[in-house]
């Protein structure tokens, strides 16, 4: 018997869709670039600040990249500001206590808009959590943390005032998602000195004069680098070159990270972060690359 025309059309859909998502994988195994060239900060070990892999244990696959690029640790969480970032929470901290030496795991399944959220965060710190985040304090152009259920409006939304005492209680860093990039952190970190705030991918739709005055405006903001998106994203307008003035006026505010690859692909994000250190001079380079997160993930509590 002859297929129908639905049949027919549901099968051009089908395979128009599976093309297209072939022609996407194709795109980004293309632009994985190669190892970038020997550089001199080649040997400079990096600790990988903003890593979401605790998906579905996508870490244990990911070390022996870590180890092609010198990846010595990872701060670890998965999902994020939502009620399955609990479970991904607990694989984090599981992955801690087997790999101790390599898993700095935060908390990210706060629900900012409870006091259970806070009661959480300090279950958490307790059971060994370094830190809090990623938390989606503000979001509406991502396609996905925009509908997370536990995402704030603002930086003071629900119990984030309350959230960034908590954390300088316990000597602990927030990484913030702000989405788009704005001001609110110029007025926000002041107004809680004690609080260490990083700005997850800071450099992303974001300029270099932007960073420039959120640094020169506070004292306890981080920024996190995300490097594969200003090399490898289409969308951004500057390069890594441009950004460099900046991470050499404050070498001591920079962490690198790669964000598991969002949007330009794990191994693409690793190659960018080594690109970037290669244009550093050495000393800026090891902080950049580790030095300062680890001085932020020090217990002082």
């Amino acid at each position: 018997m002859s297929p129908s025309f639905n049949e027919i059309s549901s099968l051009r859909c089908g395979l128009a869709r599976a093309l297209s998502a072939l022609l996407a994988i194709v795109a980004v195994a293309s632009a994985t670039a190669a190892p970038p060239e020997r550089g001199p900060n080649d040997d400079v070990p990096i600790i990988d600040a903003h890593n979401h892999d605790a998906v579905d244990s996508h870490f244990v696959e990911a070390m022996q990249l870590w180890d092609r690029y010198g990846v010595k640790k990872v701060v670890l969480f998965g999902n994020v500001s939502e009620p399955a970032a609990i479970e991904t929470d607990g694989i984090a901290l599981d992955a801690a206590r087997e790999y101790p030496d390599r898993i700095v795991p935060f908390v990210a399944g706060v629900d900012i808009h409870s006091q259970a959220g806070l009661r959480y965060v300090r279950r958490m710190f307790a059971k060994g959590a370094k830190g809090v985040g990623e938390i989606v304090a503000m979001s509406e152009a991502s396609p996905v943390v925009s509908k997370v259920a536990w995402k704030g409006r603002h930086l003071r939304d629900g119990k984030l005032p309350q959230l960034y005492d908590l954390c300088a209680e316990f000597g602990r860093p927030v990484l913030l998602h702000i989405d788009p990039p704005n001001d609110q952190l110029e007025t926000v970190a002041p107004a809680f000195p004690r609080t260490v705030f990083i700005f997850g991918h800071g450099n992303a739709f974001n300029s270099p004069e932007r960073l420039l005055q959120l640094l020169r405006a506070t004292r306890n903001v981080y920024v996190d680098f995300f490097a594969g998106y200003t090399e490898f994203n289409g969308s951004s307008i500057f390069t890594l070159e441009d950004f460099v003035p900046v991470i050499q006026a404050y070498p001591d505010r920079f962490v690198l990270s790669s964000d598991s690859g969002y949007g330009v692909g794990y191994e693409n994000a690793l190659v960018a972060m080594r690109r970037l250190l290669n244009l550093l001079p050495r000393e800026v380079a090891e902080k950049v690359a580790h030095r300062n997160m680890d001085r932020l993930i020090a217990n002082r509590r």
